[in-house]
Formats: structure tokens, C-alpha cells, sequence
């Protein structure tokens, strides 16, 4: 006897054609049932999937309490009461436990399918993308380059998303493709949810369907992505390429605008900011430590007072032997015959080769003593071991040159602070190559301009000394040594004039005129007098311009 489609009783009738049953109103119509309506559909899909979401997360939440140390240690009470304490046991006890959380779950009201064409998968899919879209969104910053990576990060985002979106016993996505004849399956018959299963078989099973929907879910978020930022890529090129007004209805030729006034608006120039130079001096400038160099006196310990010729080599001046090599009490010192150790020390440590050595075998054919002229020689000198002589030359030739292009530069009154070393050996090669105007050690007229020591000063000196200012200066100007001072033969001329002047400053001597201990004296009046020179040199070239223009 044939089945009910919609149930297993039979029906009281045959068909004359065959066992199918009929219905009893038609054989070709099947009973109606009540349509829901649009809202009803959308409510069942949406809420339905909202209200899945919520239960499986506290389902999870659930989950993460059975594993509480409390929860674990009733687990362990009961397994121990069974008789059975294994782990397996133990965790099987701590699953099958119930909390609030799970009571929770189970109370939420359940919504029904939709009952139009595909809503249960439709609900199913959007109850699994809303917990995927975050879950993928928290996963962004793990870089997928390679396909295999791709895909197994897809794969983990749905295990997770799957553990949120739905119920470990209620149906979901592999229930609904069993339920259709045509897309049954031996895989979806194994990962539809089971009554008959465990709490973790069941979310295994979870997690695998998870994986499967998760690929091509991320796959798809992928492509929306970029598919979004190529909209809004273009969308600004249009706000750039698009012109501001009316168009012309028959092309993209933009339609003439009536003549507006022309407003020329305001110019400004933005300031040029100067960077900002470090203080840091070049590397090319700067004066490095003097490296640590072998010498052949490192070789000796301390030297014995007895010890004739070498004691020589190490006397100070108070015909002592120095700190540094005299030995403590009670302690010995070196004598002649332990100049063999020393060489033995120098020749391992390479101050001396085996060609040196040879050469200096004696007829005896002993090498006792072979190297002792050489070493009181060395030894007198202070010689540097071969191997570091390069290492030292090298730093006094950087070092001499540091200083000459330092010198160099603050002659020209170049502030090198801050640049690199290429940019220095540039501004040594425009000096040495007058690319660069040599600095004049003079103040501006401007600065002296009106001050009342100018003008005091403009009738200090003839008119005719302008032509002599640049002549050799005598020795003495009156009581004035000029050979004491250091300054331009222009000053020593000028202190001449001025001398000649005042009579060769008679009226300044009383009895022995007195410069101090150190010339101190002297000094600080050459200083005075040399201040008071260049403002003097400084008017007499303002008057001599004023001439010439």
C-alpha cells in the first residue's frame, strides 16, 4: 500500500491505475495549505535568523562555563562516583551538565520556517553571515598571500562563525540539503545535526560544515571589498573630471555660460620654509680617539734597579726608574738576562718575524741573546708594533686633515654643523678653487654709522695716512714696542700716526713704565688700541666712499 507524502497513514483508497493513492478531490491537486504573507516570510527569515544567532551564542557561552575550574571539579566528583575518573569521562560528565546559560538558550521562542521557495537555506545563510562578517573583519590583519593560505583562513572563520550562528541540536544548512531527494549526500548526512550526539561530536560536526560554507563565504566578502573600493575609486575620479554646471544635452560639451565678471583673486605666496639643519659636526670633522697601539715597552713587566743598560731606558729625570715599570716591595724585576722571555713574548705576538730572528743568530748558534741589541733598541724607542704603524697612520693623517678642513671652514666663516661629509668636501673644493669670496675681518661701516666714538675719531688722523696705512710699520711707535703686537702692520700704523701725534705719548711716562709680570699691561693696551684702530680704519674708508660716489 503506497504512503502519504505528507505522513506515513495510508489512505482508504486505491487508484484503479496503480497503488499510488489519490486525493479524494482531485488526482492531480495537492491539498492546499494557509500562505503566510510577505512581512510574515520576512519576519520568519530575518528574526528567525537573528533569534538562532543569539541562541547559539549563549549555547557557546554555555559551553566555555562547563569548563570552569568549579564546573570541572563537579565533573570530576560525579565521573569518581561512577566509578570511571578518566579524562574522556570526566569531559563527558562536564558536557552533558546543564547551566543557566543553556536554559537561557532553550527559552528563547522558536521562530518557524519561511515557507516560500529556499527561505529556510536563505535564513540559515544569514544567520551564519552575521556572526562571519565580524569574525572575518577580527581575522583582516592575518595577510593571506598564497591561494592555500586564502582558503585556510576561509576555512577557519566559518568553523567559528558556524559555532555562533546555530544550536549544536537544532537543524541547520546539511539538514536542509538532506531534506531535498535530488541533493542528498553521504556528507551532509553525516554533519546533519543528530540528536543521538554529544556535545562535541556535535560542534565537530559543526565546525567541518563551518569550514565548507566558510571558503567561498570569505571569498565573496574578498570580492565585495574590492569591488567597493573600485566604486569609490571612481566615484572621485568623476568629482574630478566632472564640469561645474549645465551640460550640453546633445554631448558632454560643457554649454557657454554667460560672461561673468572676471575676479581676480588674491595671490598668495606661500613662505618658503628653510629646513631645519642638525647641530650634529660631520663624521669627516670630527677628531677621533687616538687608537690603542702595541708598543715594544707593553712587553716589559717591571724593571729591577740592577739591571744596568735597561735600567738606563727606564729612568725619569730624578734618575729613578719609573711608577709605571718599578717594581712593588718585595717584588722582582727584569734584569738583561730576561730579555730572552721578552723576546719570546714579542715574537709570539708578531713584533718580531722569524726572518728578524735569523739575521740575527749568532756564530754560536745559540738564540739566547741573539735579538738583545734590538730589543735595548726598541725598547728605547718605544717602538710600535708593525701590524698597528698603519693603524696609527691612518688616524693622524684623518686626524690632521679634520682639523685643516675645520680650520678651513671657520676661516670662511662656514657653519658646518649639520652637513654631510659630501657636502663639506664640497665647500673645501669651491675655497681651494675661489668659488667662494675669501671673508673680509671687518665690521660694516652701517654698524659704526653715528656713533658718537666715529665721530670723535674722524679727526684722530690725517688725511694723508690713508695712502700710508698699508706701509711697513716701524718698531717702536714712542715708548711702544710694535714688534709685541700681534696684530695687521694697518693697526701698528695707525698706533704710529696716533703716537706722532701725541708727541709720542711723553705725557703717558712716569718714570718706568710699568706692562706687568706677563705683559699684561701691554696686552690689554695693544687691545684697546686695536679696537679703537678699526674704528678708525672703518670711518676712514666710509669718508674715502663718500668720495668716490
Amino acid at each position: 500500500m503506497a504512503k502519504n507524502p505528507f505522513g506515513d497513514t495510508p489512505i482508504g483508497e486505491t487508484n484503479p491505475f496503480g497503488d499510488t493513492p489519490i486525493n479524494k478531490t482531485s488526482p492531480f491537486q495537492m491539498p492546499k495549505e494557509d500562505k503566510v504573507g510577505f512581512g510574515k516570510n520576512l519576519y520568519r527569515t530575518i528574526g528567525g535568523a537573528l533569534r538562532d544567532v543569539a541562541s547559539g551564542t549563549l549555547d557557546v557561552m554555555a559551553l566555555k562555563e562547563k569548563f570552569s575550574p568549579i564546573e570541572l571539579t563537579k565533573a570530576y566528583a560525579q565521573a569518581k562516583a561512577s566509578g570511571d575518573s578518566s579524562v574522556s569521562n570526566i569531559l563527558g560528565t562536564a558536557l552533558q551538565q546543564e547551566n543557566p546559560l543553556n536554559i537561557a538558550a532553550k527559552s528563547i521562542p522558536k521562530v518557524e520556517e519561511p515557507d516560500y521557495f529556499g527561505g529556510s537555506l536563505a535564513r540559515d545563510v544569514l544567520g551564519f553571515s552575521i556572526p562571519a562578517a565580524p569574525i572575518s573583519k577580527l581575522a583582516a590583519p592575518l595577510q593571506a598571500a598564497t591561494l592555500g593560505q586564502k582558503l585556510l583562513k576561509g576555512a577557519a572563520v566559518g568553523s567559528v562563525a558556524e559555532q555562533f550562528a546555530f544550536s549544536p541540536y537544532e537543524e541547520r544548512i546539511s539538514n536542509i540539503i538532506q531534506d531535498n531527494p535530488s541533493l542528498q549526500n553521504s556528507i551532509t548526512e553525516f554533519l546533519q545535526a543528530d540528536p543521538n550526539d554529544n556535545e562535541a561530536e556535535a560542534r565537530l560536526k559543526m565546525a567541518v560544515e563551518g569550514s565548507a560554507i566558510g571558503i567561498p563565504f570569505d571569498a565573496l566578502l574578498r570580492a565585495i571589498g574590492k569591488g567597493y573600493s573600485k566604486i569609490k575609486t571612481n566615484q572621485v575620479t568623476e568629482q574630478v573630471d566632472t564640469f561645474v554646471g549645465p551640460k550640453n544635452p546633445f554631448g558632454d560639451t560643457p554649454v557657454t555660460q554667460p560672461k561673468a565678471e572676471t575676479v581676480v583673486p588674491e595671490v598668495v605666496t606661500p613662505k618658503a620654509e628653510t629646513p631645519k639643519r642638525g647641530t650634529k659636526i660631520p663624521e669627516i670633522l670630527q677628531v677621533t680617539k687616538k687608537p690603542k697601539v702595541r708598543m715594544a715597552r707593553d712587553y716589559i713587566g717591571k724593571v729591577s734597579d740592577e739591571s744596568g743598560e735597561l735600567k738606563d731606558i727606564f729612568e725619569d729625570s730624578s734618575g729613578k726608574i719609573q711608577r709605571k715599570f718599578k717594581p712593588g716591595e718585595g717584588e722582582k724585576g727584569l734584569n738583561l738576562d730576561g730579555l730572552d722571555e721578552v723576546q719570546a713574548r714579542m715574537q709570539a705576538d708578531g713584533f718580531y718575524n722569524q726572518v728578524e730572528t735569523e739575521l740575527n743568530v749568532g756564530q754560536s748558534g745559540s738564540s739566547k741573546f741573539d735579538m738583545s741589541d734590538q730589543i735595548l733598541e726598541d725598547l728605547n724607542s718605544n717602538t710600535i708594533h708593525r701590524d698597528d704603524q698603519l693603524l696609527l697612520s691612518n688616524w693622524e693623517k684623518r686626524t690632521d686633515e679634520a682639523k685643516e678642513f675645520r680650520k678651513l671652514l671657520d676661516d670662511n666663516n662656514i657653519n658646518y654643523r649639520g652637513m654631510t661629509d659630501e657636502e663639506v668636501l664640497q665647500k673645501v673644493d669651491d675655497i681651494n678653487n675661489n668659488r667662494i669670496p675669501p671673508v673680509r675681518d671687518e665690521v660694516p661701516i652701517e654698524v659704526y654709522e653715528g656713533s658718537p666714538e666715529l665721530l670723535q675719531a674722524e679727526d684722530m688722523l690725517p688725511s694723508r695716512f690713508i695712502e700710508e696705512v698699508d706701509r711697513t710699520p716701524p718698531d717702536f711707535a714712542g715708548n711702544i714696542n710694535l714688534n709685541k703686537i700681534d696684530s695687521p702692520d694697518q693697526v701698528k700704523n695707525v698706533i704710529d700716526e696716533i703716537a706722532e701725534n701725541n708727541d709720542g705719548f711723553i705725557d703717558a711716562r712716569r718714570g718706568v713704565v710699568k706692562f706687568g709680570s706677563d705683559g699684561e699691561e701691554l696686552k690689554a693696551l695693544a687691545k684697546e688700541t686695536k679696537n679703537n684702530m678699526n674704528i678708525q680704519l672703518i670711518n676712514n674708508k666710509r669718508i674715502i666712499k663718500n668720495i668716490n660716489f
